[in-house]
């Protein structure tokens, strides 16, 4: 009886884990990709950007006070931490912006005008891939 129900529940495993579905997400457009791209590229250097203000604000607010007390030192360390974290958190958004900009040039799907002959010329407009080779 315990080897029936082990193999019971195997069997409802293997039947469960077969009957996902696996469909296929459709590529993106070459406009959705340079959104996308944009987007990334713009929080890439708003994180960049930001640590590097506050670091050099919080630097800069110290030198000011030429006070040597605590709160001078973590006015300093608090500048710092958001450029270390916040610098090369900006990386990999640069990076995938980078990819995404890459992927809209390489590929796009278009209506292409073309002449067709059909009983007279006349200009159709048909689906077409077009690949962009850049050199």
């Amino acid at each position: 009886m315990k080897k029936l129900t082990i193999c019971f529940f195997l069997l409802l495993l293997t039947i469960v884990s077969f009957g996902q579905s696996t469909a296929v997400k459709p590529d993106l457009s070459y406009d959705q990709y340079m959104k996308k791209s944009v987007r990334q590229n713009k929080l890439g250097w708003i994180l960049l950007g930001g640590g590097i203000g506050v670091s050099t604000a919080s630097i800069l607010l110290a030198t000011q006070i030429y006070v040597n007390n605590e709160a001078t030192f973590v006015l300093v360390g608090i500048g710092v931490c958001m450029f270390t974290i916040t610098s090369p958190l900006s990386i990999p958004f640069f990076i995938s912006a980078h990819h995404n900009k890459k992927k809209a040039m390489s590929l796009s799907i278009k209506n292409e005008t073309t002449f067709v002959l059909y009983k007279l010329f006349f200009p159709a407009r048909i689906p077409s891939v077009s690949l962009k080779i850049n050199l």
